[in-house]
């Protein structure tokens, strides 16, 4: 897990060139005029889903972990808290395979992810999204792009 701003993104883009070519689009792309929707950056190996809502409280969330992705969790406006915990601490539990979503049950810990921020969440990262942020509720708009990192 990787908690950073988007302006210092290209300390990551070594990392494999499907992460490269996931910043390269937070860097070049107007997010912020973005529709909420599902963008193909290179095919279903890097896509970025672009959603809008309203953060809720921690008990109103669940863990979850995705095995063939990875995410770039990048906040364009708003703030929110995303929880954070390792996959394998946490008691699994029903995976869909056709979405990649593992849900889990367990705890973690709390990190803010304000506006202009990222996360970056590998697949034994745990994560517990649109959480309230110490300030209460509030209103986010948030990019997910998606990295493919296993093919099987």
């Amino acid at each position: 897990m990787i908690i950073d701003t988007l302006a210092r993104a290209d300390w990551y883009l070594a990392i494999n060139s499907r992460i490269a070519r996931a910043f390269r689009y937070l860097q070049q792309t107007d997010l912020a005029a973005l529709a909420a929707g599902t963008y193909l950056i290179d095919d279903r190996r890097v896509y970025a889903i672009v959603q809008e809502y309203e953060t809720r409280a921690e008990s109103d969330a669940q863990y979850e972990s995705h095995r063939r992705y990875l995410d770039v969790q990048y906040v364009i406006s708003g703030h929110e808290r995303i929880g954070w915990a390792n996959r394998d601490l946490l008691a699994p539990g029903y995976y869909d395979e056709e979405k990649d979503l593992e849900f889990h049950v367990g705890t973690g810990q709390l990190l803010d992810v304000p506006r202009g921020s990222f996360m970056l969440l590998a697949p034994h990262d745990a994560h517990l999204p649109c959480v309230h942020p110490l300030t209460g509720r509030t209103r986010v708009k948030k990019v997910v792009v998606k990295v493919l990192v296993r093919d099987d």
